[in-house]
C-alpha cells in the first residue's frame, strides 16, 4: 500500500469519525432540549392552574385535615398527670362540681384559659324527672391563691324524659368513638371540654380542646349548651337526631 493511499484512507476516517461526533453531539442536544421543554410543560402546566383549583384543593386537604380529628379524645389519668393539673382538677371537683351526683346522666365540664369554668349536667331527679343544672364560677379557678372563696351561681331547669333520653343516646354515641388523635397537639389556650355519661358500666368520659366550629363535636357542645335557654323541643329533639346521624359512620 502506497504512502498516498494510505494517506486517503486516513482522511476518510477522520472526516467519518467527524461525522459520528456530529451525530452524537445532536442526539446528545435533542435529549437536552427535549428534557427542558418537558420540564417547562410541567412549570407551565402548574402555573396556569386555576387560582380558584389550587383553592379549591388547599380547602379539601384541609377539610379532610378536620374531618380526621372530629372526635372525643381519651382523659389523661391521673397516675400520669402532672402535679399541677392534678391540683387544679382536683379544685374544680371540690368547687365548682361538688352537690352534683357521681353519676350524671350526661355532662359537660368546661375549662376555659382564662374566663371562669363552668359545668352543665343533667341529672335524674326521682323515678320520672330530669333536672339540668348550670354552675358558673364567678372567676377563673386556675388563678385563684383562694378558690375556696370564689362565689359560684347555680341555675337549674326541668325536661322531660324524651329529650333526655335522646341526649344520654347521644353522648353515649359520641363517647363510644373516642380515640387517641392521629397527630397529637400541645395547646396552650384555649377551651378544654370534658364530657362524661353514665353507661351500663360505669361512667364514660372523654376530652377534646377547642373543636372547630361546624365539626360535630362543635355541635355536641353547641346542643349542651341549648339546654339552659328556651327552645321548642321538637326542633331540638331534631338536633339531636341529626348529630347522632353524623356520629354514626365510623370517625
Amino acid at each position: 500500500m502506497t504512502i498516498p493511499t494510505i494517506h486517503s484512507q486516513y482522511q476518510r476516517y477522520r472526516v467519518d469519525h467527524q461525522l459520528l461526533l456530529n451525530k452524537k453531539l445532536e442526539s446528545n442536544r435533542m435529549k437536552s432540549t427535549l428534557s427542558i421543554y418537558l420540564y417547562l410543560i410541567a412549570i407551565l402546566g402548574y402555573s396556569q392552574e386555576s387560582t380558584e383549583s389550587r383553592k379549591e384543593r388547599m380547602i379539601r386537604t384541609r377539610n379532610e385535615q378536620i374531618e380526621a380529628q372530629d372526635h372525643l379524645e381519651p382523659e389523661q389519668g391521673d397516675l400520669t398527670a402532672y402535679d399541677f393539673s392534678l391540683e387544679y382538677h382536683s379544685n374544680v371537683r371540690s368547687y365548682l362540681l361538688k352537690s352534683l351526683s357521681d353519676r350524671p346522666i350526661v355532662r359537660m365540664v368546661v375549662l376555659p384559659s382564662f374566663t371562669p369554668e363552668y359545668v352543665i349536667s343533667l341529672d335524674q331527679i326521682g323515678d320520672d324527672y330530669y333536672q339540668v343544672t348550670k354552675i358558673e364560677m364567678d372567676s377563673n379557678i386556675w388563678y385563684s391563691r383562694n378558690p375556696e372563696e370564689i362565689k359560684r351561681s347555680v341555675k337549674t331547669k326541668m325536661i322531660n324524659s324524651e329529650i333526655a333520653d335522646s341526649l344520654s343516646s347521644l353522648y353515649l354515641i359520641a363517647l363510644s368513638k373516642t380515640k387517641y388523635p392521629a397527630e397529637p397537639m400541645i395547646y396552650t389556650d384555649g377551651i378544654n371540654y370534658h364530657f362524661a355519661a353514665v353507661a351500663n358500666f360505669g361512667v364514660h368520659t372523654a376530652t377534646k380542646h377547642s373543636p372547630r366550629q361546624g365539626t360535630r363535636i362543635a355541635q355536641l357542645v353547641e346542643i349542651t349548651l341549648k339546654l339552659m335557654t328556651e327552645f321548642d323541643e321538637d326542633e331540638f329533639f331534631s338536633e339531636i337526631e341529626a348529630l347522632k346521624d353524623r356520629l354514626l359512620p365510623p370517625i
